[in-house]
Order: structure tokens, then C-alpha cells, then sequence
């Protein structure tokens, strides 16, 4: 269905720039405007960079044309004020003075609303660099008749070829004179996402040793785990992506010395995939063999084994002015025995009821029947309660709820920061 929309010079961004008069020149990847975006309030940078394909989001400041740097305070009656400040980067090439935008949101405004004016305030502040590019001969004033559109920023050359690096070391020490604690909790990614296909490869290493000192005996506890996953997607149309991965892991809770294995996996999305900051509706499945080596005899006599397993995987999430939703939905089972699976729910819930009243809902509930790792031996008291061995169970369930409502005068935009830590 068509959208259509009148736009003034101010506030041309409102719809994409690639959506531009029948013959107008389509500009240089090189002459698109490079930001850099530091948000010290959370953003949503999923939405902006599926909102603003008239500039490239650069990975460090020291590279960008533009600095943009977002603050956000609380007002006296719950809102927010924040201060949206507009920099030339180190290449000073544009004519422009340094400026500081400021705008409000209201003490009861949802998640929606807020990105939503992040963006247009966004837009405003880029402008004046914009009007010095040669993209400012794609802004006019027009009756727009189609939003759709690619991404100018799609065809930006990137020295990196869009790979990015991720290296997180993590530990700390945690004693008393007669206890002392260690974790160590080391992680490594590898990702390029395109619009075309997307490959990320995840690796974790986590270690866990307690002591303890009773009387004249010292107990010490430890666990460990490590996981390796590697992920390639490739986007077929709006609706449908095919991938694979291959995952191994080793882990002394689960009573796993070493697994591995394959899972193809194709999914379909309801809503076209550019929309899904907004909403997604996507299904997906996957099978594939596993084998599993364990540290100790399983409840099934099992030292080690391959069994084929398949997963199917619903999820519906949708972000509006009156909040959030998100139901997930999964189901997996053991081919040779229908009998051994898992089905399990997770919604959640984000809802202003009303002006001030607000709910926020997280469940999950899980039946299982499908714990093949389990060892036959019983564990003892010291492995329950220290967490160090996986117990068999039927279900698991987790729950949250929380209530607020604010009341009052619904206009407040004084920020007075007087004894606040």
C-alpha cells in the first residue's frame, strides 16, 4: 500500500534518499556523509541504520565527517531530556558550528516513541553537513509516493571488506580468610553481515574455581566449559534465508567432554526482513546429526553417541507506540524417539495500559524429556549445591511481573541534578 507523505527541506530525511525524482543522479559511495554515534543513552542502532541510508555509521570516531553524541537525563516528573551534540570530525572540512540539539520525551513515552525521536532529532543535526555533500541535490520538495528503497550506504567500499573483530577478557577474585573465589570468562567473534549473507563465528571459554575452608579440610570446587559456534546465513528473498552451522562444545556440568555437529537451517519471515526493528513473525527449522562423548556413564549407558536432531523455532515480536511483544516459541525431539524432546515458551510483554501505567511481563516455562547427557551416578550434596553437576528434570519455569504507574503534572522539562550520584 502506498504511503504518502509531504516533506519540506527541514525534514526531507523523513523518507530514504534513494527514493529520488525519475533520472536524478544517484551519488558516489565516497561523497555519502561518514557519522560516528555515541550513545550514551541505549539506541536502538538496528532501527537508525535501517532509517538513515543517507549516511555510512563508521565503526571508529577518529574516521567519521560528523560526531554526534547522545545524553539523557531524567526530568522532575520522570521524563527525559536529552542533548543531542553536533561535532566536525578531525577532517574539519565543513563549514558548520559545533551544536548541541535538545529535545524531551515524556515520562510515560514507550521504547517506540522514544528511537523515534532520536531519529528525526538525528536527522535534523546531520542536515547542514548534508547540504554541503553532493547528496544535498537528492533533497526536494515532493509528494513521495513509495518509501521503499536500498540503503545508499549498501554500496560504501570498506577497506575491511565489512569483517569485524570482537576480543573480551573477563576475569575477577572474589576471598575472605576462609574462601576465595576465581572466574575467567574469555570470548572471541568474528562477523560479516551484508545484505546478502551474513557469517559470524562465536567462541567462549568460562572457568569457575571456589575453596573453601572447613576446620582443618579444604574443600575446592570447579567447573568449566568451552563453546565454538560458526554460523553462515544466505537471504534468498524478503521472506526466505537458508544457512547452516557447526557448533562443539565441552562442558563439565553437562557432563560432555566433547560434542559436535552440523545443523542446516532454513527460515521464513512473515513481514519482509527490512522490517523486522519494527516486527518479525519468523519460522524456523533445522536438523542435523550430533555426537556427543561424555565424561561418565549417561542414564541410557552411554559413553558416547550420534543421534540425529531436529528443532523447530516460531518467534513473533512487534514494537509499537504502545510497547513491546515478543512471543517465542520452540519445539526439538530426537529422531529415533519422538518421545525425547523439548517444547518450551518465552513470552514477554511491554505494555503502557494507559497514560502512566505501565506493565512489564517476562515468562518461560519448558517440558523436557530430552537430557541424554545425564550420569547414572548420583551426584552427592557438595555437586548440587555448588552448581557443578546437571541435575535430570521434567520442567523448568521462570517468571517476572512489575507494575508502575506515575501520576501527575505531565509537563516538567526543568533538569536540576542537585545531590544526585
Amino acid at each position: 500500500m502506498k504511503t504518502f507523505a509531504i516533506t519540506v527541506i527541514a525534514l526531507v530525511f523523513l523518507c530514504p534518499l534513494a527514493n529520488t525524482q525519475e533520472g536524478s543522479p544517484k551519488p558516489a559511495s565516497d561523497e555519502i556523509l561518514d557519522i560516528f554515534l555515541d550513545c550514551v543513552f541505549p539506541c536502538d542502532l538496528t532501527y537508525l541504520r535501517q532509517e538513515m541510508g543517507f549516511v555510512n555509521f563508521m565503526q571508529n570516531r577518529q574516521e567519521a565527517q560528523v560526531f554526534l553524541q547522545l545524553v539523557a537525563q531524567r526530568t522532575g516528573t520522570g521524563g527525559r531530556e536529552f542533548r543531542l551534540q553536533v561535532q566536525g570530525g578531525e577532517s574539519n572540512q565543513f563549514n558548520v558550528v559545533n551544536d548541541t540539539l535538545i529535545f524531551y520525551t515524556a515520562n510515560d513515552a514507550t521504547d517506540n516513541e522514544r528511537r523515534d525521536a532520536i531519529l528525526q532529532t538525528m536527522k535534523k543535526a546531520v542536515l547542514p553537513y548534508i547540504l554541503q555533500t553532493s547528496v544535498a541535490d537528492n533533497i526536494e520538495y515532493s509528494v513521495i509516493e513509495d518509501v521503499e528503497g536500498t540503503p545508499l550506504n549498501s554500496s560504501i567500499k570498506d577497506p575491511w571488506n565489512y569483517w569485524t573483530f570482537q576480543v573480551r577478557i573477563n576475569s575477577f577474585l572474589r576471598g575472605e580468610s576462609q574462601s576465595d573465589f576465581v572466574n575467567l570468562n574469555n570470548s572471541l567473534n568474528i562477523n560479516r553481515t551484508t545484505e546478502e549473507s551474513k557469517f559470524d563465528f562465536f567462541a567462549r571459554y568460562n572457568y569457575n574455581r571456589s575453596s573453601f575452608d572447613f576446620d582443618e579440610e579444604t574443600v575446592i570446587s570447579s567447573n568449566r566449559s568451552v563453546f565454538g559456534r560458526m554460523l553462515y546465513v544466505h537471504s534468498i528473498s524478503d521472506h526466505w534465508s537458508i544457512g547452516a552451522s557447526f557448533g562443539a562444545f565441552s562442558s563439565t556440568f553437562s557432563n560432555v567432554d566433547f560434542g559436535y555437529g552440523p545443523d542446516p537451517t532454513i527460515e521464513y519471515n512473515v513481514f519482509p526482513y527490512r522490517e523486522s526493528s519494527r516486527r518479525q513473525f519468523t519460522i524456523k527449522y533445522n536438523v542435523g546429526p550430533s555426537y556427543r562423548n561424555y565424561t561418565e556413564e549417561t542414564i541410557f549407558d552411554k559413553l558416547s553417541e550420534w543421534y540425529w536432531e531436529q528443532e523447530l523455532e516460531v518467534n513473533y515480536a512487534q514494537i509499537k507506540n504502545w510497547g513491546n511483544i515478543n512471543i517465542q516459541l520452540e519445539y526439538k525431539n530426537y529422531l529415533h524417539d519422538f518421545g525425547q524432546l523439548e517444547v518450551g515458551i518465552n513470552p514477554s510483554l511491554e505494555w503502557n495500559i494507559t497514560r502512566g501505567l505501565n506493565i512489564d511481563l517476562y515468562t518461560s516455562l519448558s517440558y523436557i524429556a530430552n537430557q541424554r547427557n545425564i550420569q547414572k551416578t548420583e551426584a552427592d550434596a557438595s555437586d548440587i549445591i555448588l552448581q557443578n553437576r546437571q541435575r535430570q528434570t521434567s520442567f523448568e519455569y521462570f517468571g517476572s511481573i512489575g507494575l508502575s504507574y506515575r501520576f501527575g503534572s505531565a509537563y516538567n522539562n526543568i533538569v536540576n541534578t542537585r545531590f544526585t550520584n
